[in-house]
Order: structure tokens, then sequence, then C-alpha cells
């Protein structure tokens, strides 16, 4: 996704460009971009959200990410924001949606 900074330049860079056949087109196609490539800014909020109730379940249960994912060590990792993220939602993520990165979701994942 491109944000509304990029999205301006590029369309003035289209504009002003030398080639006037298709300009709509790649106007559109530069505003479908910025809108279609990656999750919204309120299911990024929200993704992160439950990622930080997660965190704060699991650390209340007395889970600590060592422990949750068995593997011994002599000291407790509390979880995180990050932690739940890396550890228990990416995998489920790029098996469900086939994405490496949060940032490749789209609106429609």
């Amino acid at each position: 996704m491109i944000n509304e900074e990029k999205l301006r330049d590029k369309v003035a860079e289209i504009l002003l460009s030398p080639q006037k056949n298709g300009q709509l087109d790649r106007i559109i196609d530069a505003v479908y971009e910025a809108m279609d490539k990656q999750r919204t800014s309120s299911q990024n909020r929200a993704l992160h959200k439950d990622c930080s109730i997660i965190a704060e379940k699991l650390n209340d249960a007395g889970y600590d990410v060592l422990n949750t994912i068995k593997i011994l060590m002599y000291f407790n990792i509390p979880w995180t924001t990050i932690s739940v993220k890396d550890i228990l939602w990416r995998p489920i993520m790029k098996r469900m949606c086939k994405k490496e990165s949060t940032t490749e979701l789209r609106k429609s994942d």
C-alpha cells in the first residue's frame, strides 16, 4: 500500500508525463494499488489489539513464551504483542493466507 503522499506524487508524475494516452487508466491503477495492497489501518489496529489481548491472557495464565512452545530455558520470557504476532499469528497467516508478512495482507484476506 502506498501512503497518501506517495499516491499524490504518483498521480502528479502521471499528469506531468509527456505520454498523455492512458493517463486516466494509470491514475485509476495507482489509486487501486494504494487501496487494495494492504490491510486497512483499522484491520492493522485490530490485529495488534488481538495480539495484545492474547499476550495478556497468556501471561495471566502463567504461560511464558518458552513454556508455550515447549523449549526449556533457565528464565521466563513474558508474552508481548510482537511475540504473539510472530510466534502464534504469523504461522497461521502463512498457512491460511499464503502470505509471508502482515504487510502483504489485503482487506479481503
